[in-house]
């Protein structure tokens, strides 16, 4: 708990300083009394970590935790009210000097909130006055250095990864960078190891870190020996030399004594390459590694490497680390997806999504901590009555599930920050709101709820609000003075068909999401909304409608790092779509167009999409119902998309070029409904580079019904890493391109389904898994030296499947009254088969000997089911078995099989 609360009160004492400076108390009339506010919390902080420390052993210390905690929220919520009122007066005023114009004072509040400041201080001196009586020792904040008392209790870790800790694509990063410095032969190395560090503060990841370079393939590959051992502050030599001993392969030996360790040590990695993990390592036990560990492991092979964990920044210097990784904070994506990864409600995990708004709070409390995120979760679920709560627990995330008839216990609940009521029937709010005024946090997801309160204005500290997936169909013209609002989410409230003209002053919104309602528009002044980091559902208008936002006020949204553009075929105006700017939108890493019809001339919709070029740091596009017949030309022939990953086309009715423009990173394609493409050739493969499309990894073509030709001949090299290729309903498509085998090193999975007129597959010379269904016409598989798994499913003209050397299993789906002849040639393990009930029962009655047991027989597994598993028969070759549950007599079709 203390993790958390070392995290909330930095940010608290972050923002009293930042008060202090800004002369915050003169202005509000109340000079004085945030700096003492101040200090006191920084008085508190100088013993936090030994608080910490101690509140196992102490129930003392545990109870003066809670209390501060209790304390340090209602030190938020003033220090809230306090810059709310500032940024009143600044608005008021326009001048950075307000705080010099007495005519700004508000008495009322001065005094309220001046009484409020007194009566916390004077708690927190009482507790302030405790910390002599509790023997709390005082460490200097933000270092890592702490002068404390030393526990005898080590903290320890191990090696294994658990994959919930791991959220992230830093964390990969990371790793991969790690894993390549120490992986690689350094000239500047001359002893035959080096160190090297991971350095940050508690509960900042180093550990998982280090976990993740351990574990990587990379790292098995290049060490002979791989060594785990938590230092921690205490440290007994004996123990940690028998850990490294243990941990490095030796067995357990009688001697006991350094003396005769420390060589044993030396032996055991004498001319091996090792790596050793030193995980915790204060300053108090870094003399282990100079007096005890540095000598014995000289004697491992060159390139040998130690990777240290360490809060201190002297400890790697003084261990002479030649290189050093500083991990930072989780950004709040990757905060809330750590969390997602720690809550189960009752093994419903998809449900979680659901808490979003909790999340929300908490990962703000925690200060992008992964410790403090791991630990933070406290919730009231579905199926619990408030009413029977100690009123001595203050509740603070409260979630209410599908229930009814707890509005009066919730109301008593006035120390709530998150109020989440999911699927929530329709009730009045407007008591709640007058009771919950701490909250930061309300999410309304899926309720029937269809109108909110002018109550809601009452809720100055809110920070989250979302309705998503509701009955919603009004919202309070109020919302517009929630000033504090980051996050508006009302995506799928399908009755919504305004939102209040006051959005657009919620200057602090990050993020705005109206996808799939029926709002027309966004009102006039959407670029005061500068800091929006994600912005979905924006349906744009032409300059002939005056009220609502159209493309030219995307212009000052430079934070955008997700951006949703919906009903874009109203857009008639390329010159609104050029001032839109997206190309100077640097964070943007998200874009999707969506076209609900067809209202503008084709070439029109062409020359808007092709003023909407993207910056390149855009990582996903997505383009669904586009009726232009081109793709735009900064995707056709650009070389601007240079980090995009994933592009998704997809409801194409026009577009007949599949022309795609130097891509280098991207790794997934995904082209649907492309009606009007007949030919896809050298179109679509070529690049400036000698190879098209080389990280491409997964590639999927869908309900191209009018693809007949692909052309890809064997000198166009290109898609080196493709691991799958997926083809689903196109019936025209007669063969696959000789390049495609030929080129496709990497590919482990081929899906087709639905290509009709395809005859032949062979050659995949990499391929494992092979998915064939419905293809009519398909006669030949062949030369899949590497295929381990085929799933067949309606294709009743194959009649050749032969050179798969390894297959070991196959899935068949047939509806004919006997087995495919190609069985008998297949040295595979396990066989399903899917059938009718007339070809099951023929298998049960004939028996061995007959006709359709020559097919299976020499398979050591074998198992039929008819369509809904109402007959099944289970064959074993070794010890002989059947089993199936069809008794002597059978009734099929109203006739009686014997």
């Amino acid at each position: 708990m203390a993790v958390i609360l070392d995290a909330f009160i930095s940010n608290i004492s972050f923002l009293l300083v930042k008060m202090a400076q800004d002369e915050v108390g003169l202005l509000l009339g109340i000079p004085g009394k945030i700096e003492k506010l101040s200090r006191l919390v920084g008085d508190i902080r100088c013993v936090l970590s030994d608080a910490e420390r101690r509140q196992s052993e102490s129930q003392t210390i545990n109870q003066w935790i809670m209390e501060l905690k209790d304390l340090m929220y209602d030190a938020d919520d003033i220090i809230d009210l306090c810059q709310i009122k500032a940024d009143e007066h600044s608005d008021l005023s326009g001048s950075s000097c307000y705080f010099l114009n007495p005519c700004l004072f508000n008495p009322v509040f001065s005094h309220k909130i001046g009484s409020r400041i007194k009566v916390l201080n004077y708690k927190l001196e009482g507790i302030v006055n405790r910390i002599s009586l509790l023997g709390l020792i005082e460490h200097s904040v933000g270092l890592a250095t702490v002068s404390r008392s030393v526990s005898t209790v080590n903290r320890r870790t191990d090696p294994l990864i658990v994959q919930s800790d791991i959220v992230g694509e830093k964390i990969e990063e990371d790793t991969d960078a790690l894993v390549d410095f120490i992986t690689k032969e350094d000239a500047n190395v001359t002893n035959n190891m080096a160190v090297v560090a991971i350095v940050g503060v508690g509960g900042i990841g180093k550990t998982t870190l280090a976990k993740k370079v351990f574990n990587d393939q990379r790292i098995k590959d290049e060490f002979q020996v791989k060594i785990w051992v938590c230092v921690s502050k205490v440290v007994i030599e004996r123990d940690l030399l028998n850990n490294v001993i243990r941990e490095a392969g030796g067995i357990h030996s009688a001697a006991q004594e350094r003396s005769e360790l420390i060589p044993l040590l030396e032996r055991l990695i004498a001319g091996k390459k090792f790596l050793l993990v030193l995980d915790d390592v204060w300053r108090e036990s870094e003399k282990a590694w100079h007096g005890l560990l540095r000598e014995p492991l000289m004697s491992g092979a060159q390139g040998s490497r130690i990777i240290v964990t360490t809060r201190d920044e002297t400890v790697a210097m003084r261990m002479k680390a030649i290189h050093s990784l500083h991990v930072d904070k989780l950004q709040d994506d990757d905060a809330w997806s750590l969390l997602v990864k720690q809550v189960s409600l009752d093994g419903k995990e998809h449900e979680i999504e659901n808490l979003q708004a909790l999340g929300f709070d908490i990962v703000k409390k925690c200060n992008g901590l992964p410790l403090a995120i791991k630990n933070e979760c406290f919730i009231t679920r579905e199926g619990q009555n408030l009413s029977t709560r100690s009123s001595l627990i203050k509740v603070r995330h409260l979630l209410v599930q599908e229930q009814e008839g707890e509005m009066t216990a919730i109301k008593e609940q006035k120390s709530v920050r998150s109020l989440l009521l999911i699927k929530s029937p329709e009730i009045d709010l407007t008591d709640v709101f007058n009771s919950l005024c701490s909250l930061r946090v309300l999410d309304l997801s899926y309720s029937n709820i269809s109108s909110l309160p002018d109550s809601l204005c009452l809720l100055v500290h809110l920070r989250y609000f979302s309705a998503g997936g509701s009955s919603i169909a009004i919202l309070p013209n109020v919302i517009g003075k929630l000033k504090n609002l980051e996050f508006l989410g009302l995506g799928g409230c399908q009755n919504l068909t305004r939102i209040p003209d006051g959005i657009v002053n919620l200057v602090k919104l990050k993020f705005l999401n109206l996808y799939r309602t029926e709002v027309k528009g966004i009102s006039v002044g959407l670029r005061k909304l500068s800091n929006l980091v994600e912005l979905q559902g924006f349906k744009p208008h032409g300059n002939t409608v005056e009220v609502f936002s159209s493309l030219d006020e995307l212009a000052t949204l430079l934070e955008l790092r997700t951006l949703v553009l919906e009903n874009m075929e109203n857009v008639s105006n390329s010159t609104m779509a050029r001032l839109a700017n997206l190309s100077k939108k640097l964070h943007l890493k998200h874009l999707t167009f969506v076209y609900e019809g067809q209202n503008v001339e084709k070439e029109i919709i062409e020359d808007v999409l092709n003023e909407l070029s993207p910056p390149s740091c855009l990582e996903q596009l997505m383009m669904n119902g586009y009726y232009g017949c081109q793709l735009p030309s900064w995707l056709s022939i650009g070389t601007n998309l240079q980090n995009l990953r994933y592009l998704s086309v997809r409801y194409l009715s026009h577009l007949k070029l599949l022309a795609l423009g130097h891509l280098p990173k991207l790794e997934f394609l995904y082209i649907k409904d492309a009606h009007s493409v007949v030919s896809v050739g050298s179109e679509f493969l070529r690049g400036s580079h000698s190879s098209s499309f080389p990280s491409l990894r997964r590639i999927i073509f869908e309900g191209m019904h009018n693809w007949k030709i692909w052309k890809w001949e064997k000198g166009q090299e290109a898609m080196p890493n493709l691991k799958e290729l997926v083809i689903r309903n196109c019936p025209e498509l007669s063969y696959l391109p000789s390049g495609l085998s030929h080129h496709e090193t990497s590919l482990e999975y081929l899906e087709i389904i639905d290509a009709g007129k395809i005859k032949v597959i062979e050659n995949f010379l990499s391929l494992e898994k092979l998915v064939i269904y419905e293809n009519a016409n398909l006669e030949r598989v062949c030369n899949l030296p590497k295929v381990r798994t085929i799933w067949i499913r309606d294709c009743p003209n194959l009649e050749v499947l032969c050179d798969v050397a390894v297959l070991r299993s196959m899935v068949l789906n047939i509806w004919e009254n006997f087995l495919p002849k190609y069985l008998q040639e297949l040295k595979i393990e396990k066989l399903t088969v899917w059938c009718n009930a007339t070809l099951l029962l023929k298998i049960v009655k004939e028996g061995e000997g007959g006709s359709e047991w020559q097919k299976f027989q020499h398979i050591q597994q074998a198992n039929f089911y008819t369509e809904t598993k109402l007959l099944y028969a289970a064959y074993r070759k070794a010890p002989f078995s059947l089993t199936c549950n069809i008794d002597s007599s059978v009734r099929l079709n109203g006739w009686w099989i014997i």
